[in-house]
């Protein structure tokens, strides 16, 4: 069924910037490190979906950057 879209936003994993309530109990790296886990493990299984996969970045000038660290 292809008429079906699911959209992920993708934030570049810098420290400090985000999962900053879990950065408050460990590190703003590890907090990164746990984000990029994350994303990882839902582009895969959104991968697998059967719909149109539309990834968005941020910040847009980012996008290399993410799509290259994601792999």
């Amino acid at each position: 069924m292809r008429n079906r879209c699911l959209i992920v936003f993708v934030k570049y994993p810098q420290p400090g910037q985000v999962k900053s309530r879990l950065a408050k109990d460990y590190d703003d790296d590890f907090a990164a490190f746990l984000y990029k886990a994350f994303v990882l493990d839902i582009l895969e299984c959104a991968m697998k979906g059967n719909w149109q996969l539309q990834i968005f970045f941020y910040p847009p000038e980012k996008e290399p950057e993410i799509k290259k660290n994601v792999r």
